[in-house]
């Protein structure tokens, strides 16, 4: 069945039209054309494949069960008991003798032209209707081709009137007459010919001599109105039929009704009533057709009708009864004089006899008709629309089968709702619901579906629940108000905008309707008034529009398909004209407003944000990029009526009328003439394969985990996150929002998860609609319960031999374990709440802290200093080894040599300590100390006393890194660490030949408390702090520094935390480090003004030049890097 409203196949390919073709083309400059190559060079390739559905079409000639037709429409009986058909896709006349051998009269099929000549020499433009004249010649309407031709039984073409490339309306003789798409055609007894024109909305009478009039109606007006031959109205008429008396009889397709005009041009209407739409058999005025298509009148006078829509046989008897003979329709029928009914139908020429027996003449002897199956297995029957769904699957219109059919990516097809190949209206549910004219589909904003069907909007779920929701059946017309009573001519193609509202294309008034909160008004264009003026509203004009889509900032884009254009409505309703050639129907590609169309009919918008458009009688898959340049995708305008798959204009597209783009930019075609559901995908697209499976998370309670995925294919793999809950069975997609960023990401981001989530699973689906999706492994997310500690550790100052304790307080669901620490050490057998150190010994200074320890987790507690002051100068494991020394500078000093773990000295108030040991790396470190206080090191990792390996020196020192705690300080104490090397010794002869010295001191930390809040200065720019737990650096909380602070460098490894914690430091310099952590923690500060990054010195006399540094200084948690820093410091 073809559409039952003009779709003009496409424009005449004559020799003039050719060269009017390349005559265009000729002046774009040679730099725009390589623009336009370049471009079309780049734009992504496709191939096309047959996702479901079988073609049982072509153009064979042969017997009758081997014959093929495309498309048969018009059928005619010769006095001789041949029969013709109008072969209207392939473009020829067929002939079929009464032995059912089927030949080619006239015409090439998939030549589409207007060039008349002996049989297939000869051309025609989709041919739909013939006739049989007095002289046993064939009159036939060319639509496409606009002219009445003339085939002799010889098959000598020839054109009586009108002409290629003659679109219009226009009286006259022969050629200068014009037609518009003349769809139906008569003769009566004295060769006087009669013609539907259809776009014209009138009947032209054509002579003999190609003389053209109109017999009825007035050209372009639309309407339906009885009365003598201008003051009818007719709206797009079709089939023609005449008694014996002379009457003309017309099928009034888009009013519903037949019509008759008598001898002397006088219109009544015969049966049906004008704009009423339904079945009913009864008196010719009670009865009701859904647009009817062709006439037929039998030797007793009767009249019979092809009910299109209604898909049966109806017969108007000459009393005026109308009943219905057959449960079947096509698109043409005629009778012979025996009363034999033969109809053009689903590409086959059947027979009807005695009003009931059927039989095929010529074609395919299987029934062709909807059904389920997988791939080629499953039928369609003049598919339309199509829409991408919520759950992933195309939904198609199955126009001529009478359902939403369902395909799913693997190609299997099944019916949603809808009784295959039985017509009809009523909502229900599967099957119990009917569906009459289908036409678009969309999803609404719930995930249902949204179908025009005839001249209501019906809303399907996915569940198959079918309702009618604006509209209603067989009833039509222009009025707008509450959706149950407003009324529409022909509903096509649907849109919803992001507020939900619906946007309709009521192809049969030439407007756009809007749907909003149940009421229809019409949003753009005048009902029944053609044209191609852009305006606001009303003042706008379309040409039988069909597609429609709509972008992201809610703009509308309709296929104005014989205006041959791209229109364009913004959220105001003001009509542009976005695409096409203004006065030129072609193929050609480029900018907007160069590129050109046939007849657009199916529209989608891709995740590019690009246009893509399906040209009807061009054949092709056109794409409108963002920046306007419009490209063939597939298909070819040189190559039409064929069907084949192939990479880009390689492949072919016979009758596409629908286009659906999903996320990843995967295209669906429907074609309407192959009953066919076609595929394209990126060329040398590739499934979605994962490189990289998430990992489990183990989180603290409030703390953000993430999961990660990495995947490849072509086109690229989009993500969807899901979870499976504790007691879920299965697993479920995550929304964004709340808990959850990143669900269709390739990480996912978890913040503040709970206790609640601990154990959840999580995967991560990976799709680029090639094949099937895929899923990565499944992780879990593990929520730990940190315990709160409530009572930190306490700092102390104790006196040698002294007990000293410190405690820790903490909650937890989970059973807790302690272990003590001291200067990153475990205390052995320290694994209670409370530690006690009963008799406090040098080795006891230093920073302790807690880890309480849980099934899940470990956590630290706070650091908390012990001090230990001495009662004698040199306390511990040290040795006074030269009191009141006089250095060659005249400084006087008491020299102390560590030989065991640790030492506690107290400075002569007039003079410095020096305590030296060796590092860890070997080198002599010198600890200076002056003024008040007392100062303990404490090794870890200790070793020796030995001598040291890289000295020429007969003394034992002991080995370790050390740690050095300052209490009872004030602004008279200062200490400063460095390494013994050639500018620091007396004695040059201590150093080895061929021994490489770094030149730097190595320590832990300084602590320091002070007794009024003040200290001196702290001088270790020879010196490397460095830690793997606990803090390293200097920790001086609420202790003003008076004097300078200079660091050589702190590095933190591990768990360490770099530190430089005072209560006011105004002079801090790091000379010649650089600060960069390399566990990449930032070094906690406070009370530091300002840090300058300068010049050093090793005690070797080696230069350290002042360092860029992309350390990050934390403050209380902020960071105040670029508060602190001062000079060319990063």
């Amino acid at each position: 069945m073809l559409p039952p409203y003009p779709i003009p196949r496409r424009d005449h390919l004559c020799a003039g039209k050719q060269h009017l073709l390349t005559t265009m083309r000729l002046w774009i400059p040679l730099a725009f054309c390589s623009a336009l190559l370049c471009l079309a060079m780049h734009a992504q390739s496709y191939t096309f494949t047959t996702l479901a559905g079988e073609w049982n079409k072509g153009s064979r000639d042969g017997a009758a069960a081997v014959a093929r037709f495309n498309g048969a429409n018009g059928v005619a009986i010769a006095p001789n008991g041949l029969v013709y058909v109008a072969d209207l896709a392939n473009s020829t006349i067929r002939a079929i003798t009464p032995a059912g051998v089927v030949t080619t009269l006239a015409g090439v099929a998939n030549v589409h032209g207007c060039i008349d000549g002996v049989g297939s020499n000869a051309l025609f433009h989709n041919p739909s209707a013939l006739v049989v004249g007095p002289s046993g010649d064939l009159y036939v309407a060319d639509s496409n081709g606009h002219a009445i031709r003339k085939v002799t039984p010889a098959g000598v073409v020839t054109t009586l009137a009108g002409g290629p490339l003659r679109y219009g309306y226009m009286d006259g003789p022969g050629t200068e007459a014009q037609f518009s798409y003349p769809r139906g055609i008569a003769v009566n007894a004295t060769g006087v010919i009669f013609v539907s024109d259809r776009s014209a909305h009138t009947i032209r009478r054509v002579d003999q001599l190609g003389n053209v009039s109109t017999w009825a109606g007035h050209g372009g007006s639309a309407g339906s109105a009885d009365g003598p031959g201008d003051q009818a109205r007719f709206r797009d008429p079709e089939g023609l039929a005449i008694d014996a008396a002379g009457n003309v009889y017309v099928a009034d397709i888009n009013n519903h009704t037949i019509r008759k005009i008598n001898p002397a041009g006088e219109v009544t209407t015969l049966a049906g009533a004008a704009g009423e739409s339904g079945f009913a058999d009864g008196p010719a005025a009670n009865a009701r057709f859904f647009c009817p298509t062709s006439l037929a009148i039998d030797p007793a006078g009767a009249i019979w009708v092809n009910d299109a829509i209604n898909r049966a046989i109806r017969k108007i008897s000459p009393e005026g009864t109308v009943t219905t003979v057959a449960d079947t329709a096509g698109e043409g029928i005629t009778i012979d004089p025996n009363g034999v009914l033969y109809i053009a139908a689903d590409d086959r020429i059947k027979r009807l006899e005695s009003g009931s027996v059927l039989s095929v003449v010529a074609g395919p002897t299987d029934s062709y008709t909807s059904r389920n199956g997988v791939g080629a297995n499953a039928r369609f029957v003049q598919p339309i629309g199509s829409a991408l769904a919520v759950d992933g699957n195309l939904y198609v219109t199955d126009s001529g089968g009478y359902a939403i059919r369902r395909v799913t990516r693997s190609g299997e097809v099944s019916t949603l709702a809808g009784l295959l190949g039985y017509p009809g209206f009523r909502d229900g549910s599967g099957y119990a619901a009917q569906f009459r004219d289908l036409r678009g589909i969309t999803p609404d904003k719930e995930g249902n579906l949204l179908v025009g069907d005839g001249r209501t909007i019906r809303k399907v779920t996915l569940a198959g629940a079918v309702t009618t929701i604006a509209g209603a059946d067989g009833e039509d017309g222009d009025t707008d108000g509450p959706a149950a009573s407003a009324r529409f001519r022909a509903v096509d193609g649907l849109a919803v905008d992001s507020s939900g509202n619906i946007f309709v294309v009521d192809r049969g008034a030439s407007t756009i309707r809007k749907i909003s909160q149940g009421i229809v008004t019409t949003f753009a264009g005048m009902p029944g008034e053609t044209g191609q003026d852009d305006g606001a509203g009303a003042a706008a004009r379309f040409r039988d529009p069909m597609g429609i889509v709509i972008d992201g900032a809610d703009n509308l884009y309709v296929a104005d398909t014989n205006n041959w254009k791209i229109r364009k409505v913004t959220p105001a309703g003001v009509v542009t004209t976005f695409a096409g050639h203004t006065s030129t129907q072609g193929a050609n590609d480029g900018p907007i407003g160069i590129a050109s169309f046939f007849n657009p009919y199916g529209l989608a918008i891709g995740p590019n944000g690009a246009l893509y458009v399906v040209d009807l009688a061009g054949d092709t898959l056109r794409m409108i990029s963002p920046d306007g340049f419009v490209t063939t995708l597939g298909g070819s305008s040189a190559h039409r009526g064929e069907t084949a798959d192939g990479i880009g204009t390689a492949a072919r597209f016979y009758g596409p009328m629908g286009v659906s783009v999903d996320r990843f930019g995967i295209i669906h075609i429907i074609e309407y003439y192959t009953n066919l559901v076609r595929r394209g995908v990126p060329t040398g697209a590739r499934t979605a394969v994962i490189s990289s499976n998430p990992a489990e998370q183990r989180v603290v309670e409030g703390t953000a985990a993430s999961f990660s995925v990495a995947a490849s294919g072509l086109p690229a793999p989009q993500f969807r996150w899901e979870r499976k809950r504790i007691g879920d069975t299965t697993f479920l997609p995550l929304a964004e929002g709340g808990a959850y960023a990143g669900v269709e990401t390739s990480t996912l981001k978890v913040s503040s998860p709970t206790l609640i989530m601990n154990g959840e699973l999580y995967r991560c689906v990976v799709d680029n609609g090639i094949g099937a999706a895929v899923a990565s492994t499944n992780v879990s997310l593990f929520v730990i319960d940190l315990p709160d500690i409530t009572t930190q550790p306490t700092s102390a100052t104790v006196r040698l031999g002294a007990t000293v304790q410190m405690t820790v307080s903490a909650t937890c669901s989970k059973a807790m374990s302690y272990e003590w620490y001291r200067n990153g050490e475990i205390l052995s057998g320290a694994t209670s709440r409370t530690l006690t150190i009963p008799d406090a010994a040098a080795s006891e200074a230093g920073q302790y802290h807690v880890r309480i320890t849980t099934p899940d987790i470990a956590v630290d507690s706070q650091s908390a200093v012990i001090a230990v002051e001495g009662t004698t100068p040199v306390a511990g494991n040290g040795r006074l080894v030269g009191p009141d020394i006089v250095h060659a500078n005249g400084h006087i000093y008491d020299q102390v040599l560590l030989e065991g773990k640790a030492v506690v000295v107290t400075a002569d108030q007039q003079q410095m300590t020096r305590t030296s040991f060796l590092d860890l790396d070997g080198d002599i470190v010198q600890v200076e100390f002056s003024g008040s206080g007392s100062l303990a090191v404490v090794l870890m990792d200790n070793s020796g006393p030995a001598q040291p390996e890289k000295y020429n020196q007969n003394v034992s020192y002991a080995k370790g890194h050390a740690g050095i705690v300052i209490t009872g300080a004030d602004e008279s104490t200062n200490v400063s660490v460095f390494s013994v090397g050639s500018i620091t010794a007396i004695d040059q002869g201590l150093f080895r030949a061929g021994v490489e010295y770094d030149g730097l001191a190595d320590i832990g930390f300084i602590l320091i408390s002070s007794r009024n809040g003040r200290f001196g200065g702290i001088r270790t720019g020879n010196a490397v702090y460095f830690g793997s737990d606990g803090l390293t650096g200097i920790y001086a909380p609420g202790v003003q520094i008076v004097g300078p602070v200079v660091v050589g460098d702190i590095l933190a490894f591990d768990n360490a935390s770099p530190t430089m914690i005072f209560g006011d430091a105004n002079d801090v310099r790091i000379a010649g480090g650089g600060m960069d952590q390399p566990n990449g923690q930032p070094v906690r500060v406070s009370g530091i003004s300002q840090i300058r990054f300068v010049d050093g010195m090793n005690s070797h006399a080696r230069p350290l030049p002042a360092q860029l540094t992309t350390a990050r200084f934390e403050q209380d948690g902020q960071d105040v890097t670029d508060a602190i820093l001062v000079g060319p410091t990063h």
